[in-house]
């Protein structure tokens, strides 16, 4: 079990010393499972519609991929 622990903390720690190439948080942020009827917030909102657009787009590259 030691080994488990020292193997996790080996990665982590080279994950640490590894330059970051991007600005993506190293560890998932924590969210709020929203109930059923509850409403949306501003954030949660602007990514909906971000998704939206971008299934959207990804459709229509669909469409143009099959119809050439």
């Amino acid at each position: 079990m030691a080994s488990v622990y020292r193997a996790l903390a080996e990665a982590e720690q080279t994950e640490l010393d590894a330059p970051a190439d991007d600005d993506l948080p190293r560890r998932p942020v924590r969210v709020r499972i929203r109930r059923p009827g509850e409403p949306l917030t501003a954030e949660e909102s602007e990514l909906r519609e971000r998704l939206v657009a971008q299934r959207a787009e990804l459709d229509a590259a669909e469409l143009e991929e099959v119809g050439q």
